[in-house]
């Protein structure tokens, strides 16, 4: 996929930017043009917002998940969720993975993550953790 499309960030993405992690820079584009580009998946503000929640960061974690709802949000329906079973049965992903790259591919965006388990997937920008 192009450089100006569409992208799901996953969680590994957000928390790598969001914690100012090593390699965070790398998603600095993205997340200037997050209004444009940028497509969040509901399971990623669950799961931003548990992170924090695991820190004892309360606050960030309602500051955070305001932020990503205001940007498009993929809920979670049933066509989704079928999509997601069918990804995770054939590429043998865990449920929350399963649902961002499903979110991906039903708006035909690219997903950026930093998980393995996404290794040589088709519409997939995998960042290698620094």
């Amino acid at each position: 996929m192009a450089e100006a499309g569409l992208v799901v960030a996953d969680s590994s993405v957000w928390l790598a930017w969001l914690t100012d992690a090593a390699g965070a820079d790398r998603f600095a584009g993205l997340f200037a043009a997050s209004r444009e580009r940028l497509l969040v998946p509901s399971i990623a503000i669950y799961e931003v917002h548990r992170w924090y929640l695991a820190h004892d960061r309360t606050n960030d974690a309602r500051l955070v998940s305001g932020v990503m709802a205001a940007l498009p949000v993929i809920a979670l329906d049933a066509s989704l969720a079928a999509t997601a079973a069918g990804l995770a049965k054939r590429h043998r992903l865990a449920m929350a993975d399963a649902i961002m790259l499903a979110s991906a591919y039903g708006h035909q965006a690219e997903l950026w993550t930093q998980d393995n388990d996404f290794a040589r997937l088709p519409g997939v920008r995998l960042f290698e953790r620094l």
